[in-house]
């Protein structure tokens, strides 16, 4: 048996995490409530909320503990980001990117949040414990590291690590979809799956996962930012209707935010991606100049312009795993099917929800 990374592993660690984020959140509210804990109580509520990042994390080490050969290193692309006068830049364009994204996202999430709510969904079934009243840290704890951590080892490590063998754009965007599924919220669906398609292109041409757990912290915690700065009545209010969002100064004014938001977002990872090769290609020149070597006749990639995303994913990634394709046998599994139909099902029991159809 073939103890790398592939979608069979993929799969398992998907099934592993769906199992453990519904059955422990059950088990740790029955010891609660056996332990007297009220239900309606704070205590209760930020326990309940950190359970799904545990569980998660459990089943990523479950299949790290599997992996015999494979060290975490490697399994989560855990590289060390070296320290050099580029590092600054590198936090710079992930923060930038986040911000970015979040701004050319919003207007979407605004309509498309208003279309659902006039065909009857209720978008309270997405709600968050409060952060205010001296529980800022505990918020930023439960809501941005903990689920920084937990999501990125489990979708850009596992999930991307096993899935881009069969192709790198094949990889980025499984993975991210499967990042967006998994949340279980229609009304992130989009933002979700952007968030985690970009986050899977950054740890490939970065080599290391550390970029995307930082951006992943970085936009929680902007959410978190918000809800504990905003006054309870700004809050509270109604989200715009439709009829208001249609109007047409205000229908300008966010096709104008996604243009210009878009065609920074470009640009931002567009200059990390070229900041990522100049770095890549001075240490292949500082090794081939120290071997006595031939600088001349290196093959180096300068710029992303003008060259495919898989060609600077495979320039970049140092370590891609051995014997990779882009089969069909390396891109789906048994076991990625039935997770991926797992996830599905949730999505749409969830989405049902929402709409009243189904009530829990």
């Amino acid at each position: 048996m073939n103890k790398r990374l592939n979608a069979n592993h993929a799969g398992l660690v998907l099934i592993f995490s769906i199992l453990f984020m519904y059955l422990l959140p059950t088990i740790v509210d029955v010891i609660l409530i056996l332990c007297g804990v009220d239900s309606e109580g704070a205590v209760y509520e930020w326990i309940s909320s950190a359970t799904s990042s545990i569980a998660i994390l459990l089943a990523v080490i479950v299949i790290a503990k599997g992996k015999e050969d494979f060290g975490p290193r490697e399994v989560f692309n855990l590289k060390k980001v070296t320290t050099q006068p580029s590092l600054l830049s590198r936090i710079a364009y992930v923060i930038g990117i986040c911000i970015t994204l979040l701004m050319f996202s919003s207007p979407i999430l605004s309509y498309l949040t208003a279309g659902l709510v006039e065909l009857g969904f209720d978008t309270g079934i997405v709600s968050y414990p409060d952060v205010r009243g001296g529980y800022f840290f505990v918020g930023v704890l439960v809501l941005a590291i903990l689920p920084a951590l937990s999501e990125e080892l489990l979708t850009r490590g596992v999930l991307l690590t096993s899935l881009k063998k069969g192709g790198y754009i094949y990889g980025i965007l499984m993975s991210g979809l499967l990042f967006a599924i998994m949340h279980g919220n229609p009304l992130q669906l989009i933002h979700q799956f952007l968030l985690g398609a970009i986050y899977g292109y950054i740890v490939i041409v970065s080599n290391s996962i550390l970029p995307a757990i930082l951006g992943h912290f970085f936009n929680n915690f902007m959410s978190v930012g918000i809800m504990a700065l905003l006054p309870s009545e700004a809050l509270n209010q109604p989200d715009p209707t439709l009829a208001q969002l249609l109007e047409p100064t205000t229908l300008i004014g966010n096709i104008s935010t996604v243009l210009i938001s878009g065609m920074i977002l470009v640009m931002l990872i567009i200059g990390y991606t070229n900041l990522m090769l100049s770095i890549k290609n001075d240490e292949i020149i500082k090794d081939t100049i120290s071997r006595g070597g031939d600088v001349k006749q290196l093959n180096l990639v300068n710029s992303i312009k003008g060259v495919g995303i898989a060609k600077v994913c495979e320039y970049l990634d140092e370590s891609p795993a051995k014997g990779e394709d882009s089969t069909a046998s390396s891109r789906m599994s048994k076991w990625l099917f039935v997770a991926i139909g797992m996830l599905v099902a949730l999505w749409i029991v969830n989405t049902l929800v929402g709409f009243g159809v189904i009530v829990i």
